[in-house]
């Protein structure tokens, strides 16, 4: 008999470490590339992880009239997102979710927000508003000349 118990617990555990497994694989894969978002912030595409250099992005722009105030636009290529807090206040922040590396979805309601496992941060400077994200967006600096904004 006590082989049988012994082969029941050693079926149990298994299956336990295999969906324990499948659960850990499915907050760490990939997702499919995402796009630019349109001009009040949302995505076009599904989410999707990225590899920064933290580099500037070279002949990046963007025209101070396609960032909404109050919102703001993600550029996932360029890994940039401008905000524009309040009028003629622009920000500038990376694109890139601190929890997991996914590029931001996008931004409604003053929250910048990641659509791989929901953290949320704030329009004004990249806090975290929520989890499970910890750490706020990193700053980007930019320089804002006429109607254009680019990369400082």
């Amino acid at each position: 008999m006590t082989d049988v118990h012994a082969s029941r617990r050693a079926v149990f555990a298994g299956a336990g470490a295999v969906g324990l497994a499948g659960v850990l694989a499915a907050c760490g894969g990939e997702e499919t590339p995402a796009a630019n978002s349109t001009a009040n912030g949302t995505s076009t595409a599904k989410p999707t992880t990225a590899t920064t250099t933290g580099a500037p992005v070279q002949g990046f722009s963007a025209k101070t009239s396609d960032i909404p105030v109050g919102g703001g636009k993600i550029f996932g290529e360029d890994e940039v997102v401008i905000t524009q807090p309040t009028a003629g206040t622009f920000v500038g922040l990376n694109a890139i979710c601190t929890h997991q590396q996914c590029i931001l979805a996008k931004i409604e309601n003053g929250r910048i927000k990641c659509g791989c496992h929901g953290s949320e941060f704030a329009i004004a400077d990249g806090k975290v508003l929520n989890g499970p994200a910890r750490q706020a967006l990193s700053k980007k600096n930019l320089k804002v000349e006429g109607g254009t904004i680019t990369l400082a």
